[in-house]
């Protein structure tokens, strides 16, 4: 009863590959019943183009040749032809002289969470070419401040390296008043606020006007974009027009 009400895929395999426990999860992973699985090899629920690498592997381990390995991640095979992506914990077990036995494995459907992941680093990495051509300053920061993604135009204009700047609070760039405005921001961010926040301060001997706005993924923040623009030369010939009017 226990193993049915477990959350997770429990799968257990003789020495040979041969399927000798599937859990209720493990059946509706794979569309089969509990009676149609019990036997069979486990092989046959193993992608093709995988499926002759994962038996040599697994025989050398039962053999006593290979190396062992607790945690792996593998595409099953389902009673439809879909392949899933499962992450398993494996467990060896041993007869009383120490002989492998089989294997004991407890998995979990990681196959939308890889999809999601591959799709955020596919996102990234068209953000990263975006802003890479960008003529201004884009910092990019997660929920908590932190500079996530940082473009060449902004790395330039502050005269720093992005390992210099990535992996730090954006609040620790700025003088003591700024900080305590970006940490009010990003305050008034998690509580569902969706302001956007313009200044102009000194930057590195420049003067530069900074857009901050929040970054949403659905209704829920994620994190900020910072935009820096450098308005020296602007400011100069402003003040030169107001001493020229004067």
């Amino acid at each position: 009863e226990y193993l049915d009400i477990a959350g997770t895929t429990l799968l257990a395999l003789d020495s040979t590959g041969h399927i000798t426990l599937m859990n209720r999860k493990g059946c509706e992973l794979l569309g089969f019943a509990e009676q149609e699985l019990l036997g069979r090899s486990w092989f046959e629920f193993v992608p093709e183009d995988f499926r002759e690498d994962v038996r040599s592997v697994f025989h050398d381990l039962a053999a006593g040749r290979g190396d062992f390995h607790d945690y792996v991640e593998s595409f099953v095979l389902t009673a439809t032809g879909e392949e899933r992506l499962i992450a398993w914990h494996n467990t060896v077990l041993r007869n009383e002289d120490g002989s492998i036995a089989g294997t004991l494995s407890s998995g979990e459907d990681i196959t939308h969470r890889r999809l999601a992941e591959d799709r955020l680093r596919q996102s990234e990495r068209k953000l990263v070419g975006m802003i890479t051509s960008m003529e201004e300053g884009v910092v990019f920061t997660d929920a908590d401040g932190v500079v996530r993604t940082v473009n060449p135009h902004f790395c330039d204009f502050v005269g720093l390296e992005p390992a210099d700047i990535i992996g730090h609070r954006i609040a620790d760039f700025h003088p003591p008043r700024v900080q305590e405005r970006m940490e009010q921001l990003l305050e008034d961010y998690r509580a569902g606020a969706d302001r956007v926040l313009s200044m102009e301060r000194d930057l590195a001997g420049r003067h530069v006007a900074l857009r901050v706005q929040p970054v949403l993924d659905g209704e829920r923040f994620v994190g900020m974009v910072l935009n820096v623009h450098d308005v020296t030369e602007l400011r100069r010939l402003e003040s030169l027009r107001k001493d020229f009017v004067a």
